[in-house]
């Protein structure tokens, strides 16, 4: 209690990108790591953190050959705590352009947003300023996009996140404490077969032989918390590794 008036216990960060490779063709063991690039993180009595690349950014190695593993243009990510007449809100954002990655995954343009906004006496609200996947390709072939508008929303509470997908008919995943669903609607590849041969489409999952798995549009709820993470990529095959790209996360409380 400051003042005669509730305060709040902030919780919520915003990362731009990160990675390990631990295998290189047919070279394993190794140990490639891209630092998190981007990491704002709120303290517990909210304000604002920013972060963002002064240059691009390239991750180059020179074996067992020459290539460029990550390379992005520009990165910019915030995580802002604020409370306005006891009302308390978590707001967080990651922009990325120019994303590319083991020179295969292209992304022009990733962005993420989320508001979520409370009293003391009210489940929170959830919001966004926007997000989307833009101009991702692989290789020669157009990955449309198309997200879901509705799931965000529904994720300010468990009960209202299952509420939708019971709506749908459909079973939400769970992941330890967490259920886990997808902000994506349905993805679209556009190019010639022989180009698309190795690829598939299983929900927000492309599978791509030669590459690995791209999961897109993770979202993931437990009680009043809920972290998005709009790219994540288990690599195996040119590479063998992991990375994570726009990833946001809020949940916060009022304390007394």
């Amino acid at each position: 209690m400051t003042n005669g008036k509730p305060s709040f216990k902030f919780n919520g960060h915003a990362k731009g990108f990160t990675a390990h490779f631990h295998r290189l063709d047919e070279t394993g063991g190794l140990n490639h790591v891209v630092p998190m690039l981007g990491d704002s993180v709120l303290p517990e009595w909210g304000e604002r953190r920013e972060e963002r690349l002064s240059q691009p950014y390239r991750f180059e190695v020179a074996a067992p050959r020459k290539r460029c593993l990550v390379a992005i243009a520009g990165l910019h990510t915030w995580a802002e705590g604020s409370g306005v007449e006891g009302r308390f809100a978590t707001e967080v954002s990651v922009q990325i352009t120019g994303l590319e990655v083991v020179e295969m995954l292209y992304i022009d343009s990733l962005k993420f947003h989320m508001r979520s906004s409370r009293t003391k006496s009210t489940d929170p609200v959830l919001a966004s300023d926007g997000y989307h996947i833009l101009g991702m390709r692989l290789g020669k072939v157009e990955a449309k996009v198309v997200l879901d508008d509705e799931v965000l929303p529904s994720a300010a509470t468990y009960q209202q996140f299952a509420e939708l997908h019971g709506r749908r008919g459909k079973e939400l995943a769970k992941d330890g404490e967490y259920y886990r669903s997808s902000i994506v609607r349905e993805i679209h590849l556009n190019g010639e077969e022989k180009d698309q041969a190795g690829m598939s489409v299983d929900g927000n999952v492309i599978t791509w032989i030669g590459f690995g798995k791209i999961i897109l549009g993770e979202i993931y709820v437990k009680g009043h918390e809920r972290r998005v993470t709009m790219l994540r990529l288990a690599m195996g095959s040119a590479a063998g590794g992991t990375a994570v790209a726009a990833d946001g996360q809020s949940n916060g409380q009022p304390i007394t």
